[in-house]
């Protein structure tokens, strides 16, 4: 049976500005964070902080039991920030690869 997803997309801002972006997709009980950007000027101002506070927040809403997520892991030379921010907001890596 074909469930359809559902896909939420979230954007910050700072003032009126859009600052950063990110995506949710859910399908039955599982969530999935899809990919989060932030304007390099509005950068380390906590743009995806929140957003993945709100998509958690969202997939809980929705009755999700699992959330995954996926990025590049960190490395010396290229400290990831978007694996910082996974790692605060919960997240154990799984699977390196």
């Amino acid at each position: 049976m074909f469930v359809s997803p559902k896909l939420i997309t979230l954007v910050s801002y700072d003032g009126d500005q859009p600052a950063g972006a990110g995506a949710l997709m859910v399908v039955d009980d599982v969530a999935w964070l899809e990919w989060g950007a932030t304007d390099p000027a509005f950068r380390q101002r906590g743009s995806q902080g929140a957003i993945m506070a709100e998509r958690l927040r969202i997939a809980h809403e929705m009755g999700c039991k699992h959330v995954f997520t996926e990025t590049g892991e960190a490395v010396d030379g290229d400290p990831q920030h978007s694996y910082r921010n996974i790692e605060k907001a919960g997240f154990r890596t799984a699977i390196s690869r």
